[in-house]
């Protein structure tokens, strides 16, 4: 359970109705191997996702990108013009990077 504006515990890919974050790696795939590694990963697999509530949903994804090495990557959605996270909205990627970086400046 989250707190408020907090990160939900995560949830694997298989496990649960997932549109939103595995479009968010879709869509953003590109932009993430161009930043880190100015290439093309030869593994991009989603594992898991939190998500937090704030105006609209963030999503917290992390993805396999081979050779024992993942990503982080935060993706916001914002509330469409009805209020709600849903319907004609555009994603944003906040910020990627390796997944032991982005645990480190956290603290």
């Amino acid at each position: 359970m989250s707190v408020p504006g907090g990160w939900s515990d995560p949830v694997l890919f298989d496990q649960t109705d997932t549109d939103r974050a595995r479009s968010s790696c879709s869509v953003f795939r590109g932009d993430v191997e161009m930043g880190m590694v100015n290439g093309k990963f030869k593994v991009f697999q989603p594992i898991s996702y939190q998500t937090q509530i704030v105006e609209g949903k963030n999503y917290k994804i992390l993805v396999n990108v081979g050779l024992d090495q993942r990503v982080s990557m935060i993706v916001s959605w914002p509330l469409g013009s009805t209020g709600q996270a849903t319907g004609n909205v555009t994603p944003k990627l906040l910020i990627a990077g390796w997944e032991k970086d982005l645990t480190q400046t956290k603290k």
